[in-house]
């Protein structure tokens, strides 16, 4: 997988990382796209353009996982197990927006896409959820880079 998506950004750049990021934050197909960041950075991409184009990506993919909550938690069972859904609402229910921003933010050992479908289905308030998740992707790939600017 990390082959192809070196492929999509070499061939289309920061189109490609857009389309990439949009993929890896579906419940469909579910991949880091941090992966790719080291070989952005090799190619000479501005930092903050990897950012923006990953963050934007990637607030595109849950938008459609949000979307997809939201439209019923039926469809959403057919491709998330029940635990991770129940995973997601204790958590949303326990910490609200500021579980969903750190959640996001930071590495967790746990799958987040199923939090953002449980974000659609408990009909969470979009423009909110669309500026926490956002921003929260934003730091994410900052910090990101940040590490890889220090090891690379």
């Amino acid at each position: 997988m990390l082959e192809f998506l070196k492929l999509i950004v070499k061939d289309y750049g920061l189109f490609g990382l857009l389309v990439s990021s949009f993929m890896g934050s579906t419940i469909f197909l579910p991949f880091s796209v941090e992966l790719t960041f080291p070989f952005l950075v090799k190619a000479g991409m501005p930092r903050l353009a990897i950012m923006f184009f990953a963050a934007l990506g990637s607030l595109g993919g849950t938008l459609l996982n949000y979307s997809i909550g939201n439209k019923g938690m039926n469809y959403v069972l057919k491709y998330t197990k029940l635990d991770d859904v129940n995973r997601a609402k204790n958590l949303m229910d326990r910490y609200g927006w500021a579980g969903l921003f750190i959640v996001l933010a930071f590495p967790v050992p746990f799958p987040v896409d199923p939090l953002t479908l449980f974000c659609g289905a408990a009909k969470m308030e979009p423009k909110r959820f669309t500026t926490v998740v956002f921003t929260a992707k934003l730091l994410k790939y900052a910090l990101t880079l940040g590490v890889i600017s220090i090891i690379l």
